[in-house]
């Protein structure tokens, strides 16, 4: 399952953890083998911490899509 997203108003100042598991869909098992495995990168920094705030176009991805998106990308 691939995490790539922008947040939007409606996610505006709502935890990271809320919105993956709210309206994304994962389970609460897939979430922190993911967030463990620091696969969850918000804005290309990588984040372990589930009560992260999300702001307004936050870029929110997995690894795979970090790496294709972050530094040094082509």
């Amino acid at each position: 399952m691939e995490i790539d997203f922008e947040v939007d108003a409606f996610d505006e100042g709502r935890h990271l953890r809320d919105v993956i598991r709210g309206h994304k869909g994962f389970s609460s098992a897939l979430w922190k083998r993911i967030k463990w495995n620091g696969e969850v990168w918000i804005n290309g920094i990588r984040i372990h911490n589930a009560k992260t705030v999300l702001h307004e176009k936050d870029r929110v991805l997995d690894a795979a899509r970090a790496r294709l998106h972050g530094p040094g990308a082509k």
